[in-house]
């Protein structure tokens, strides 16, 4: 500690000469600011450091938190000739609310599949037979290959090649009623050509294997469910022109 030392007759003519010259007051008040300005400038500095950083860190956690729960998106293709008219929508696959949702799955994919089957566009023949190489047993995939095979005087590339496309429009699909473990799909083929068009009404009847939709419990999430089709045969049952 510093011994304190008695003022002498000079150091106190040196204080009255600066006091006098207002020296003396100046250096008290830069004192002043030194010992007590100061310190309370730089303490409201840090403070607004402080909450700019607190204020960075809330909206950094807050935006972290909406990218959870991580979530994988599926895209899907629409194919569409008119953007303007012909605008995608969502429906409901369930018709009412009796319906399971496994129950309206099955009917969605089974009358996806006979769209697949029976229409016939030049620009989507490769789309549909890679579903329906996914959705078919080996030996009915076979049989669809025959069916489109050039050399069959049938298949819908002979007969409509490039001038013709042929429509599919599901009317209903339902369990057989002679057989509840097939499927029914009633649907409307339209041949459209450049000057004219057929309508014909089919009944399909399905064999499939489906193992259904189920909820893991752990994570509350559709667990991954299997979906072939066994057996296709179709008949007439109205057509007109």
């Amino acid at each position: 500690m510093k011994k304190y030392k008695e003022p002498t007759p000079d150091d106190y003519v040196n204080i009255a000469q600066k006091v006098r010259s207002g020296e003396y007051f100046r250096e008290a008040r830069s004192m002043y600011d030194v010992s007590v300005n100061d310190p309370m400038a730089e303490r409201y500095f840090y403070v607004f450091v402080s909450g700019m950083a607190l204020t960075i860190l809330l909206v950094t956690f807050y935006a972290a938190q909406s990218l959870y729960p991580l979530t994988r998106v599926l895209p899907f293709v629409y194919a569409s000739n008119d953007v303007v008219e012909d605008l995608p929508r969502i429906i409901p696959l369930r018709k009412n609310n009796y319906q399971s949702p496994s129950e309206a799955v099955l009917f969605f994919l089974a009358g996806s599949y006979v769209s697949q089957f029976e229409e016939y566009n030049i620009a989507t023949i490769e789309r549909n037979m890679n579903g329906l190489k996914a959705n078919s047993s080996p030996e009915l995939f076979a049989k669809y290959q025959q069916r489109l095979h050039p050399t069959n005087p049938d298949s819908p590339v002979v007969l409509y090649q490039r001038h013709s496309n042929r429509l599919v429009k599901v009317i209903s699909v339902q369990f057989l009623q002679t057989d509840p473990t097939k499927i029914e799909v009633v649907f409307d083929a339209t041949v459209v050509r450049s000057t004219a068009q057929k309508t014909t009404r089919y009944i399909v009847e399905l064999s499939y294997q489906y193992t259904g939709i189920e909820l893991d419990d752990e994570t509350n999430v559709v667990k991954p469910f299997n979906f072939k089709v066994t057996g296709y045969s179709s008949k007439i049952v109205q057509g007109n022109s």
